[in-house]
């Protein structure tokens, strides 16, 4: 069980973590917040060690614009402690975050549970009492993200999270392998992720490196919950296809990347060209742009 929710750890610091403006559309999408997507961002991912040396993966913190922090904790099951711990890792946030002034700033919280028939209220509440000075309400917004469909995580930019959508039939493949599963897990990997994903990339809201991470992570996610079952005939055919079919997309956004590396360097070096002085003509012969596309690059 151990490994199993490490593998999601991982994956879910990979998903906060893509690129920084990646990362800022996830954050609006999350907490519904407005940030510009040159906006500075910074991870802290320190790991603390409790007093009995067991070492907590708590810091999935992320600093917006050097003002405001994010504290988003990714839950596969049930705990009631859970809530104890990211007050704690919000204060030890805050003190190492205090920069010298009597003052401690706390991130916001949000937990996003990704486990089936989740039950957990929308909002989860810890008093904290000061004596007699009084008390306080730590609240912590939740998302459920089994509710949340394709179209609702497009809508609010969470893209990022796609990976997570195997879950959503974890519990069914488990029970069954019927042909009516079989062929929702087909139409989820191909449509909510793969479809996702490429949507992504034509509207321009990840890179191609994005999105052959984001396919890769799926793929990790996939062997761990379904492999096992590949030597079933109904399953085959399905672990074939995931196989093939994700790494198959992975290529081609590969060769997108080096088109895109290409261009940029073909860019640069006509850049270099134009502030040398070179006519437009001896530049689009170095570097193949068109003289139209010389001038609009000029213009860019």
């Amino acid at each position: 069980m151990k490994q199993f929710h490490t593998i999601f750890d991982r994956v879910a610091k990979r998903c906060l973590s893509l690129s920084p403006k990646t990362t800022i559309r996830l954050i609006n999408g999350l907490y519904g917040t407005d940030y510009p997507l040159d906006s500075p961002v910074e991870y802290n991912w320190t790991e603390h060690t409790s007093d009995d040396l067991r070492r907590t993966l708590a810091d999935t913190i992320i600093t917006v614009g050097t003002v405001k922090s994010y504290h988003v904790e990714f839950q596969m099951s049930e705990d009631g402690d859970l809530i104890l711990r990211m007050f704690e890792y919000g204060h030890r946030h805050a003190v190492t975050k205090r920069g010298g002034k009597m003052e401690l700033h706390f991130p916001n919280p949000l937990i996003l549970y990704l486990y089936e028939d989740c039950r957990a209220p929308d909002t989860l509440e810890l008093p904290v009492i000061f004596g007699d000075q009084g008390s306080f309400t730590y609240r912590v917004p939740v998302i459920r993200y089994q509710e949340l469909s394709r179209e609702e995580l497009a809508r609010r930019n969470l893209l990022a999270l796609v990976p997570f959508q195997l879950l959503k039939l974890r519990k069914r493949i488990q029970k069954e392998r019927s042909a009516e599963n079989i062929e929702a897990l087909k139409s989820l990997i191909t449509d909510d992720i793969i479809g996702s994903i490429n949507n992504g990339l034509t509207e321009e809201v990840i890179t191609a490196s994005e999105g052959q991470k984001l396919k890769l992570m799926a793929l990790q996610i996939y062997r761990r919950l379904f492999s096992k079952y590949k030597e079933e005939g109904s399953m085959k055919e399905i672990d074939d296809m995931t196989e093939e079919a994700m790494i198959l997309e992975i290529d081609i956004i590969e060769q997108r990347h080096r088109r895109e590396l290409e261009n940029s360097e073909r860019k640069f070096q006509a850049m270099k060209l134009m502030f040398k002085g070179l006519p437009d003509q001896e530049i689009s012969e170095q570097t193949g742009f068109s003289l139209a596309e010389l001038e609009e690059l000029r213009g860019a």
